[in-house]
């Protein structure tokens, strides 16, 4: 009888030990099902990044047209924004032309056109004068906005009038990134 009695005691504490195992493993897993709340800030991206601003046409002779790099483009520049938002790369010449006798030269006679973008927006593919006032070369696309990394491809050329003294001509050019148009 006093062996049963152990027994009993042996499997008494047992169940107390296994019932609070299960009790306690429960609040665990109670625990781990409870909502969780996160906040994620995602920031903001409008950047632009050029790799030459400065246009070099060499030496030009009166009446020549002066194509930079006829079969691929000269220089390109990598937008990219998040905000969702359209946004416009714009191109204009930087400051007074100077030709090689000193004089003033007009913008018109440089040009550029967009020979290639990696975005699905809508670039400038025809020649297109400069002027002192920003043109829109390219208008971003919906995956241009959300984020995508757009590359335009620039290509330049020169049309020197007959009149014009023979020499070099160089330009810089001002490009921007706005989300006006």
């Amino acid at each position: 009888m006093k062996a049963y009695m152990n027994m009993t005691k042996y499997i008494t504490i047992a169940i107390i030990v296994l019932s609070a195992v299960i009790f306690v493993s429960g609040s665990i897993a109670e625990q781990a099902t409870q909502d969780m709340y996160a906040t994620v800030t995602v920031n903001k991206v409008f950047s632009m990044v050029l790799d030459n601003a400065l246009i070099d046409f060499g030496y030009a002779q009166p009446g020549d047209t002066v194509e930079l790099k006829t079969s691929t483009y000269y220089n390109e520049v990598k937008c990219q924004a998040n905000k969702g938002t359209t946004w416009y790369l714009k191109i204009a010449v930087m400051g007074t032309i100077t030709g090689p006798d000193g004089n003033n030269v007009s913008p018109e006679i440089f040009k550029w056109q967009v020979f290639d973008s990696n975005g699905d927006g809508d670039p400038v593919k025809e020649w297109t004068a400069f002027s002192e006032l920003p043109k829109v070369a390219y208008t971003s696309g919906q995956n241009d906005m959300a984020g995508r990394e757009s590359v335009i491809k620039f290509k330049y050329k020169l049309d020197l009038p007959k009149d014009a003294t023979g020499g070099n001509y160089r330009v810089r050019v001002l490009y921007t990134m706005t989300d006006n148009p």
